[in-house]
């Protein structure tokens, strides 16, 4: 069963945070081998793709890795994340974070809201 977990990002800023992924007994997930995307939508069925996150395994045996989600792009400039809806009103948009193994077979391990707020510099 996929844990729930809402990520909380600000329009001016970037979410880049830690993750460790465990089995209900809280024994790692060993990664190795495994494809992982997280993905954001404006809804959940069918939803457009609002962005996608940098995955970066830090310790695949130990199941760690880094999640990255980007509302500025390289020249402070908001993203489609970012810039999405009404830029001085909150939005809720649905992700989830799935692996693949070697065999194909895919995986929901969480998924959640990415609760975007305005930002206090956000003009």
């Amino acid at each position: 069963m996929a844990c729930q977990l809402n990520i909380a990002v600000q329009r001016n800023e970037d979410y880049a945070q830690g993750w460790n992924i465990t089995d209900d007994a809280d024994l790692p997930i060993d990664l190795t081998g495994m494809g992982i995307a997280l993905q954001v939508r404006d809804r959940l069925s069918n939803g457009t793709l609002i962005a996608t996150a940098e995955i970066d395994v830090t310790d695949a045996e130990a199941g760690q890795f880094d999640v990255i989600l980007r509302c500025l792009d390289e020249n402070g400039a908001p993203t489609p994340l970012g810039a999405y809806g009404n830029p001085i009103q909150p939005a809720e948009l649905p992700y989830d974070l799935r692996i693949t193994d070697a065999d194909g077979v895919h995986l929901v391990l969480a998924t959640g809201l990415v609760l975007l707020s305005r930002g206090k510099t956000f003009a």
